[in-house]
């Protein structure tokens, strides 16, 4: 009798561990049913298209790769994607966006999901404040590069100089010209030029006539002030004098004083010019009055 039960006892252990067993399976399929077949967490692999892009002010690339959030079988949420660089975010029909999430069996933007995604990229901001646009310890021979917005065709901020680029170093010297008068920006914060060229410190350089072409002063004279010289960016230096302009012979002994001119240009043969008209090698400023009625008191 006594073993008569205990044959019974485990004929329903094993009946109840098989059963066990077969609920497991059941329920891994179920769950990998639901992982492949839940509407937000069945978007398949979304395309990547240049078209997505933003019309300007952002770079996109096409091998710049998007990363998925994978999902466990406890786990509940929702499929996302994003780009898997921290600093690109996703470009959707020339939108921008944070990521996407999986909704009805598709991408969509938002949390409403009402914007399905058709194609992607990821993008990086390239615009105006993102590339220099000097070397601060930079010689006067250049000038700050005049930076453009991005449009539909450079996409990225860009600028051009009419007088030539020169990169620069690290502490703002000179380190070679580039064979270009146009440089984009990139989202690294460098400037392109060209299809290979990338260059942290591009300035342009100055006309012929610039700040440093024409003396503001001579080492001999004595009783004179050098000349207030201004240049605006990509123009001829210009001088002034509060007292007059004097000009200078050879060996920095006064000719006589220029007169009838506000202000002298700069030429590119290294002569000041009154008004286009006569052009003077050595020039510098008189005293104002009220300084030379203070001396003499």
């Amino acid at each position: 009798m006594r073993t008569l039960l205990v044959a019974a006892v485990l004929l329903h252990l094993g009946s109840a561990v098989c059963d066990w067993h077969q609920q497991e399976k059941q329920l891994a399929g179920d769950r990998k049913s639901d992982r492949d077949n839940h509407g937000c967490r069945a978007c398949k692999t979304v395309p990547v298209s240049a078209d997505a892009c933003p019309e300007s002010g952002y770079e996109c690339k096409e091998n710049w790769s998007l990363t998925t959030k994978v999902l466990t079988v406890a786990d509940c949420s929702c499929a996302e994607a994003r780009c898997a660089d921290e600093k690109a975010r996703l470009a959707v029909n020339g939108v921008m966006t944070d990521k996407l999430r999986c909704n009805n069996s598709r991408w969509t933007v938002g949390l409403e999901g009402t914007t399905v995604a058709e194609s992607v990229i990821c993008a990086k901001y390239c615009d105006t404040p993102v590339c220099k646009d000097r070397h601060m310890d930079a010689s006067p021979d250049y000038y700050p590069l005049p930076i453009q917005a991005g449009n539909a065709e450079t996409k990225c901020a860009f600028a051009q100089c009419e007088h030539g680029i020169s990169a620069l170093n690290e502490d703002g010297t000179f380190d070679h010209a580039v064979e270009a008068d146009t440089a984009t920006c990139s989202s690294d914060g460098r400037w392109r030029v060209g299809e290979e060229e990338k260059q942290e410190y591009l300035m342009c350089n100055s006309p012929p006539c610039g700040p440093t072409v024409c003396r503001n002063s001579h080492p001999d004279a004595i009783g004179l002030l050098p000349l207030t010289v201004n240049c605006a960016p990509g123009e001829c230096a210009m001088a002034k004098c509060e007292g007059g302009f004097v000009q200078l012979n050879a060996i920095g002994s006064v000719v006589g004083p220029i007169t009838g001119v506000d202000h002298l240009d700069c030429k590119a043969n290294g002569k000041w010019s009154a008004h286009g008209g006569a052009e003077y090698t050595s020039v510098m400023c008189a005293q104002p009055q009220e300084e030379k009625g203070q001396s003499r008191a």
